[in-house]
C-alpha cells in the first residue's frame, strides 16, 4: 500500500495519506482544510556488492582447488578471513586440523 506524504500549501503542516489504488485525487490539509501538494520523503536504500577483490580471490581459490592444490587454497582462504573454507581446503591437503575454540577462561 502506497504512502505519500504531503505538506499545506497554506500553513505547511506535514501528513502522511494511505491509498490501495494508485489513483489519487485532491488532498485537504486536516489542519486548515487547504489544498496540500504531495512532498519527496527521504528514504534509505541498501543494496550489497561485491567487490573486485573478493570476486578476484573467490577465483583463484577455485582454481587452486580444481587444481588439488589445497594447501596453496587454503592460505589464500585463511588470509581473506574465509576460515571456514581455510579449514577445509587444510584438511584435504593433509593437514590434522582441530576446530578452533576459544580457552576457558578462570575466574
Amino acid at each position: 500500500m502506497p504512502i505519500y506524504e504531503y505538506r499545506c500549501k497554506n500553513c505547511g503542516y506535514k501528513f502522511e495519506r494511505f491509498y490501495r489504488t494508485f489513483k489519487i485525487e485532491e488532498v485537504h490539509c486536516p489542519r486548515c482544510g487547504e489544498t496540500a501538494e504531495k512532498i519527496i520523503s527521504p528514504f534509505f536504500a541498501c543494496t550489497e556488492e561485491v567487490s573486485y577483490e573478493n570476486t578476484r580471490v573467490e577465483e583463484k581459490i577455485k582454481n587452486y582447488e580444481r587444481e588439488g592444490k589445497f594447501s596453496h587454497a587454503a592460505e589464500l582462504a585463511d588470509k581473506s578471513g574465509l576460515k571456514e573454507r581455510a579449514m577445509e581446503n587444510y584438511k584435504k591437503a593433509g593437514y590434522e586440523v582441530e576446530r578452533w575454540k576459544p580457552k576457558e577462561q578462570k575466574f
